[in-house]
């Protein structure tokens, strides 16, 4: 995240390894771009770096005929792993369909083959996991899932669905006080416009503006541009 032009306008230091950070917001505000752009910095930074991405909405064909990614997939450092790959694992006909052991356990595998090489795991969007399981479950799954993902050598990039058209489970569970930073997307009307911007909630040990910043994106990728003054 740390090459995203204009993120030193939000965040005042350099995010330290190993975090858990939420990216959080309605449909249509970028969520899944600005995770993207952050593991193509990652894998351009450093040609040894590996990224793992969990794609719950689209079809990892999506991304193996993407141009900026499909060169990343075929030289095996960006592993996409979907939904019909976590249902493969745990079988269609268990009881307990827990997305969270499903995922797990395939991700175990990138991590024993590849170890500390892997810099970044993303997950777009978490909440596809909750439909699976049952609401006297979810809370325990969610801290084990949590706790283990904490674990790992990576940077940790959480994509959170909100709107009136989802479950209001998600808005009753811990996702705030289980990660490291919060980071809130959104859409705003001004006076002759409607901009998105971007919003750190919580970044735990780093300091960083408590604003909304106006958010752009254009063939040059994300960009944070002046922050923005609310009457």
């Amino acid at each position: 995240m740390n090459e995203i032009q204009g993120i030193d306008k939000v965040i005042f230091s350099k995010l330290p390894e190993r975090r858990t950070v939420l990216i959080e917001g309605e449909t249509g505000v970028l969520k899944t771009t600005f995770v993207l752009e952050c593991l193509k910095h990652c894998l351009k930074r450093d040609e040894s770096n590996i990224c793992v991405f969990v794609s719950l909405k689209e079809d990892k064909n999506f991304y193996y005929s993407h141009e900026e990614f499909g060169d990343f997939i075929n030289n095996k450092r960006l592993f996409i792993i979907d939904y019909d790959d976590i249902i493969d694992r745990i079988g269609t006909t268990t009881k307990s369909r827990d997305m969270f052991d499903g995922f797990s356990s395939i991700l175990s595998e990138y991590y024993e083959k590849y170890g500390d090489k892997i810099k970044i795991l993303a997950i777009d969007p978490v909440n596809v996991m909750e439909t699976d399981i049952g609401d006297d479950n979810i809370r325990r799954v969610l801290f084990h899932f949590f706790s283990y993902i904490s674990e790992l050598s990576t940077n940790n990039w959480i994509v959170i669905e909100r709107g009136d058209n989802l479950s209001n489970q998600t808005d009753k569970l811990p996702y705030h006080f289980l990660a490291d930073g919060i980071i809130r997307l959104g859409m705003m009307e001004t006076l002759d416009d409607v901009i998105r911007y971007i919003e750190i909630v919580k970044m735990r040990g780093v300091n960083h503006s408590l604003k909304r910043f106006q958010l752009s994106h254009k063939k040059d990728g994300i960009k944070i541009l002046s922050a923005i003054h609310e009457s």
